[in-house]
């Protein structure tokens, strides 16, 4: 089961990067593994059940808020 942290470093990575949020809402329990968290069966469902639609929304308000990744390191 993971931790309130590991979810939250899920969470970051699936808001800055698409490629792993689409990976994430489609095999959460490989894309977690993929960054050493290991999610019980409970935690995989309720992400596919969130679904990619909600993930993209809001990555989208994370992004209008803080801008892009690359906005975020190099200030463009």
């Amino acid at each position: 089961m993971a931790s309130l942290n590991d979810l939250q470093l899920l969470i970051g990575k699936a808001m800055l990067d698409d490629g792993f949020r689409a990976w994430l809402f489609k095999e959460p329990e490989a894309a977690a593994a993929s960054v050493g968290i290991k999610l019980s069966e409970s935690q995989a469902k309720r992400i596919r059940d969130l679904g990619p639609e909600a993930g993209d929304k809001l990555a989208a308000c994370v992004r209008e808020t803080i801008g892009s990744p690359n906005q975020m390191m190099w200030g463009g």
